[in-house]
């Protein structure tokens, strides 16, 4: 989570998942990651917009993107100890493939 400076340090993290994400991986890397946060939200909101499932359980998606986001504006959320990161994963993935029904 640390930068190497010039001098041999080791620097402190943006405490900025999307700054960070563009420091240690290239701004290109830092837009894509922007891009598929962005289509997961698009694609939770249409989950729960076209969702049959009143109970409020098709809200999770779109909390755990949202809270993920938030909460990486001022906090490093690539951690092991983070659970937000990996619901996340687990979360996005079904979301951004559409399911063929036959």
């Amino acid at each position: 989570m640390g930068v190497p400076l010039e001098n041999g340090e080791i620097s402190v993290h943006a405490h900025n998942t999307f700054l960070q994400a563009a420091f240690d991986f290239g701004v290109p890397t830092g837009i894509v990651f922007l891009l598929v946060l962005f289509l997961t939200f698009i694609r939770s909101c249409l989950y729960y917009k076209f969702s049959t499932d009143r109970s409020g359980l098709s809200l999770i998606p779109l909390a755990s993107v949202t809270g993920f986001a938030a909460a990486g504006l001022v906090e490093w959320m690539f951690q092991q100890s983070n659970p937000a990161c990996m619901i996340l994963f687990l979360m996005m993935t079904p979301l951004l493939f559409d399911r063929k029904e036959t």
